[in-house]
């Protein structure tokens, strides 16, 4: 499978702006584009999410427990990437954690072919093929930048000014008695290992590459 979909996705109001490049077959579902996001800014999918058109089309997954979350929505299991990203430009907001309110914007930039293509930080090619079609990839991440916000740290905005607080480095000293009592607990609970700049590609890829293209949907 050489003709393969490059989306930039972005997470909504991030300063600095913390971004992924991901090459995804156009045969995945957007059940499993929403398993890649996951991966991509490392949450745990223990919140509710949704994909948005700018149509007002809805996108989700069944809940049994809250069958009224369907309503006028589209099962996204059944859709299938290139119906949605069917030109360059054309866009979807994903929403996860309706309480946070993540918003990850998602632009198909350009088809790529992925025997040709070139991935930052590393050599994905072998005898002169893509690994990504060597060895039956569905989906990488080629670029991005920052680590992605951790799943329950109170929203965007809260997340930026905990970066403004804490800096790029890791968090090697006890937040300061002067900031206010949440903002300590936050910087707290995220540790002295926390490093908003740090991206690990290479593991993100390994994880990525479980996804596969359903056997129903194996034709395009």
């Amino acid at each position: 499978m050489a003709n393969m979909l490059q989306l930039r996705t972005w997470i909504n109001h991030s300063t600095p702006e913390i971004w992924r490049r991901l090459v995804l077959d156009p045969r995945l579902t957007l059940g499993q584009l929403h398993s890649a996001l996951q991966c991509a800014y490392e949450w745990q999918n223990c919140h509710l999410h949704q994909f948005r058109g700018k149509s007002g089309t809805r996108y989700a997954s069944p809940l049994p427990a809250d069958p009224d979350f369907m309503e006028g929505a589209i099962r996204e299991t059944s859709v299938q990437l290139f119906e949605v990203f069917d030109k360059p430009g054309a866009k979807l907001v994903y929403d996860y954690d309706f309480g946070d309110g993540w918003q990850v914007i998602i632009e198909f930039e350009k088809p790529v072919d992925s025997e040709t293509a070139e991935y930052c930080g590393e050599s994905f090619i072998v005898a002169g093929r893509g690994l990504i079609t060597n060895r039956e990839r569905t989906v990488m991440c080629s670029d991005g930048k920052r680590s992605a916000p951790p799943d329950d740290c109170g929203g965007i905005h809260t997340y930026n000014e905990l970066v403004a607080l804490g800096g790029d480095d890791s968090i090697e000293r006890t937040p300061s008695r002067r900031l206010p009592a949440h903002f300590r607990e936050h910087l707290q609970w995220l540790g002295i290992g926390w490093r908003p700049a740090y991206l690990d590609i290479a593991t993100m890829n390994q994880m990525l590459s479980k996804i596969r293209v359903l056997k129903k949907f194996k034709p395009l």
